[in-house]
């Protein structure tokens, strides 16, 4: 598992969502989105909980289907992959869930390691999330939640992704380790040049990291563009969200 750090720089895996939609009964959680996510940049997809963030992050990956739509990789579509294609995709786009996640049964070097075929690039993922090498012996609870959250991080990296997904990688946090997690995210994207998407309500975060923002509303994007787009935007929704975010 030797990590290639270059290999990240580069790559460019088109992902678009053309008139997705998707329904859970009465509920619309994607209600007719289109976007593409930009190569090399940090995307932000912003919303109030409820308006279809995760569920869009899960159709990026073909974890779920739309209903109505495409979302297309590369030029084909998700719906129309083989299940080793969604397997592929997959490890192409890594998810960094809220939790860690980590295996508590395994040590921290398996668990970075877990799922590659051997553990040769372990030390060089450390370096680069700025962890000791001597946690490699010890068990998640024996290190703090900060580092359980870049060694997850260390563990997405290992399967060498072209995409990185976050998932409220902020929620929760204080302020301090928001800015923890932020500064890590940036030091990603300025390392490795890889293409990051984040999904949050964190408007603070946004600002300090994103090149674009999608902010979301019942199932529909009512604002794109780059921060001061956001900022200026007139619709009611963002303004509310933009106030609230500010507080």
């Amino acid at each position: 598992m030797r990590l290639e750090l270059k290999r990240l720089q580069g790559i460019k895996l088109n992902i678009r969502f053309e008139s997705v939609y998707k329904s859970f009964g009465p509920k619309k959680p994607l209600n007719g989105i289109t976007f593409e996510i930009p190569h090399g940049k940090n995307l932000f997809i912003l919303g109030k909980s409820g308006t279809g963030k995760s569920v869009l992050l899960k159709h990026a990956v073909g974890l779920m289907m739309p209903d109505e739509g495409r979302i297309s990789v590369d030029g084909k579509s998700t719906s129309d992959m083989n299940r080793e294609e969604i397997i592929q995709l997959r490890k192409k786009c890594g998810i960094i869930f809220q939790n860690p996640a980590l295996f508590d049964f395994l040590n921290i070097e398996e668990n970075i390691a877990f799922g590659v075929e051997d553990h040769s690039g372990v030390d060089e993922l450390l370096r680069l999330m700025d962890l000791p090498l001597d946690i490699k012996r010890k068990k998640p609870r024996e290190i703090s939640f900060g580092m359980q959250k870049r060694v997850a991080i260390a563990r997405t990296l290992a399967t060498k992704p072209d995409v990185l997904l976050f998932d409220e990688p902020t929620t929760g946090l204080d302020p301090t380790s928001r800015d923890a997690v932020n500064d890590w995210i940036d030091h990603l994207h300025e390392k490795l040049g890889v293409t990051q998407v984040v999904v949050s309500h964190d408007m603070v975060s946004a600002k300090r990291l994103a090149h674009e923002v999608i902010i979301l509303d019942q199932g529909k994007i009512v604002a794109q563009g780059a921060w001061d787009v956001i900022q200026s935007s007139p619709h009611p929704i963002v303004k509310d969200f933009m106030r609230a975010g500010f507080l």
